[in-house]
């Protein structure tokens, strides 16, 4: 609890102690952004989602400042419980222990080299992919905007008037804010190109190592001098995002594999199966490719535990 508030603070806290201030207002955030989603209160442009294939990784030191007491020699299933329940202690004790009995279920020592890898498996798919996924998934079925004359317009037109308070005329909000009726175009990534540099060699591809690629930026010198395949990851990014800002989709003649628009309907229950199009994600490492379903099971676990602590809160 947040400065003796009675406000919990984010699970991750003292870490990262912010997140986003909900505050109902006008010029502020009225809701979850993902239940905005939910309702159609969007701004519907073209939009890329990604993440990394080890995004974790650069996280599992702070586990020792989220979670005092863990142990971080070794990184085992005592590592793991006091963490997740450090991330879950908004919700109800005995939701929280079965979804952590769940976890350390879906990630067997077995199948890992070491508790390092092990608890980053876990925050990239808890924190990242996952979550990513499930906005995806809901931002492509976006209802239709609200009416020109419900809240969401007023609070466009109060919003350009500087959050004072203002009176609908019932005008709505006019063009200038005029939002489609369809879901925003969406494309989904996952950066999974393996990086000879000593960084890449000890944590993979880490939360934010895909920006050098990004903006084709060899920083810092000789950590991260550019080899041939290097230039050429960097360049097919280049080239997807310069289309974004161009055509308001990363395809064009020049690029090396087309990249679908992400799809997805709660209706398919057998996704690798599905047509070109549903659920896929273009691949970024060397050569690009398309891939179906990314981590489809754990992250239909991680929506399910998701479910479950809500409603056990609720």
């Amino acid at each position: 609890v947040g400065l003796g508030t009675g406000v919990p603070l984010p699970g991750i806290s003292p870490l990262f102690p912010w997140g986003a201030a909900i505050d109902g207002t006008p010029v502020g955030l009225p809701d979850v952004p993902l239940n905005m989603f939910k309702k159609g209160e969007l701004n519907r442009v073209p939009t890329v989602f990604g993440t990394n294939l080890n995004e974790g990784n650069l996280f599992v030191p702070a586990v020792i400042v989220i979670a005092p007491g863990a142990p971080l020699i070794p990184i085992d299933n005592t590592t793991i419980a006091m963490t997740l329940r450090k991330f879950w202690d908004i919700f109800p004790v005995d939701a929280v222990e079965s979804a952590i009995s769940q976890v350390l279920l879906a990630y067997p020592e077995s199948d890992f080299s070491g508790g390092w890898e092990r608890a980053g498996t876990i925050i990239t798919h808890s924190m990242f992919s996952c979550p990513v996924r499930r906005a995806a998934r809901v931002l492509v079925n976006a209802p239709p905007a609200p009416p020109a004359d419900t809240l969401l317009r007023r609070r466009f037109r109060c919003a350009r008037k500087g959050g004072k308070a203002c009176v609908d005329d019932g005008r709505g909000a006019g063009p200038d804010v005029a939002m489609a009726s369809s879901p925003p175009p969406l494309w989904l990534y996952a950066f999974k190109y393996t990086m000879d540099w000593i960084d890449g060699e000890l944590l993979g591809d880490y939360h934010s190592s895909e920006l050098s690629f990004v903006w084709d930026n060899q920083w810092p010198p000789l950590l991260h001098d550019f080899s041939t395949n290097d230039q050429e990851m960097s360049d097919a990014f280049s080239l997807f995002w310069t289309n974004m800002a161009k055509f308001s989709s990363p395809d064009s003649p020049e690029v090396p594999l087309t990249w679908p628009q992400y799809e997805w309907s709660g209706n398919t229950t057998n996704l690798r199966g599905a047509a070109t199009g549903q659920d896929v994600n273009m691949v970024m490492q060397l050569p690009l490719q398309l891939e179906t379903g990314y981590v489809e099971v754990l992250c239909d676990m991680w929506d399910g535990i998701t479910k479950k602590l809500q409603a056990a809160r609720a």
